[in-house]
């Protein structure tokens, strides 16, 4: 029996050996080549029409919809719609800021202090809970 159990654990052993002989002979896939403008935003669409389908991709799935308590951004991507800002980033010039609810604002000479006048009417949702 103590001889069965040696040339199990041999056999075992040269096996494992070929199979990790065999995996290091494989090649490796080549990487996948990314396009020159991977990550930037493309020009504004020449004709643009309503309708069709928003593909959008996230890396995490939202825990939570208070944007109050979100713990990280993964949740703000896709309670962006619920809420309407003030001012908002323009999404074609990221440099500028461009108003939401906001009509137009001013900012003080020391720069501490915005005023903002907002669009009428605005209507708010009462929180329950």
């Amino acid at each position: 029996m103590k001889l069965w159990s040696s040339v199990s654990v041999l056999a075992g052993s040269v096996a494992l050996v070929l199979l990790s002989v065999a995996v290091l002979c494989v090649p490796a896939a080549p990487p996948t080549p990314e396009a020159a403008d991977a990550g930037l935003l493309r020009a504004p669409e020449p004709n643009p029409r309503r309708g069709g389908v928003l593909k959008w991709g996230g890396l995490a799935n939202s825990t939570l919809y208070d944007l109050h308590q979100t713990g990280t951004i993964a949740n703000m991507g896709p309670q962006a719609p619920m809420y309407d800002l003030l001012v908002q980033v323009d999404p074609v010039h990221w440099d500028k800021v461009i108003p939401d609810l906001a009509q137009s604002w001013t900012i003080s000479e020391d720069g501490l202090t915005y005023t903002f006048w907002r669009a009428s009417p605005i209507s708010f949702s009462p929180l329950r809970g």
